[in-house]
């Protein structure tokens, strides 16, 4: 299993426009190409792997988490099934004062983008996130001064979700329901 974290450590190999969105491919290795798309207008599409953003998965609550999924599924056009090793993920980006979802990145991993979401499918699903995703402090796990304390030194909050694009793809078919469905 790959860490997506250190993804963005990898060097840029190729960039290109789709659409509103840019698309950058880093290689993992050889045969595992990763893609990142994000909207060109993103403050961080160029900074992903500045040490101020906070990893902390504990520092929010994850109850968004089942809301991320049925924003996913709403886009998912019903496409053949493809590698079992494709998989996709949403990157959210939260503001550390409002805790508001202020960018997003697409994540491909062993399939291209266009074989999961059009550009207009992943702008509908970021304004999607955006619109309807707020963060909440987890004071249950950690106490709040900590928590202020990280994310007054933060310049965004990342948390990712990822998916196997064939559960996406057979869900949408009707032959997966979607409690069935992985949070990878």
């Amino acid at each position: 299993m790959i860490n997506y974290r250190s993804l963005y450590l990898l060097p840029l190999i190729f960039l290109m426009s789709f659409a509103c969105f840019e698309i950058k491919t880093f290689y993992s290795n050889k045969d595992n190409a990763i893609v990142i798309v994000g909207n060109k207008n993103n403050a961080l599409f160029n900074e992903l792997n500045d040490p101020e953003l906070l990893f902390d998965p504990n520092i929010l609550k994850v109850d968004y988490i089942e809301e991320v999924k049925k924003i996913i599924l709403k886009h998912v056009i019903l496409r053949e099934l493809v590698d079992e090793k494709a998989e996709f993920s949403v990157h959210l980006y939260f503001n550390p004062e409002n805790l508001h979802v202020e960018e997003v990145y697409f994540l491909y991993r062993n399939i291209t983008p266009e074989k999961v979401f059009t550009s207009d499918q992943m702008k509908a699903i970021e304004q999607d996130l955006k619109y309807k995703i707020v963060g909440t402090k987890n004071i249950n796990w950690i106490n709040i001064r900590e928590i202020d304390r990280q994310l007054k030194g933060a310049k965004f909050v990342n948390h990712s979700l990822g998916f196997k694009v064939n559960q996406l793809f057979s869900f949408k078919k009707g032959d997966l329901s979607e409690d069935k469905i992985w949070i990878l």
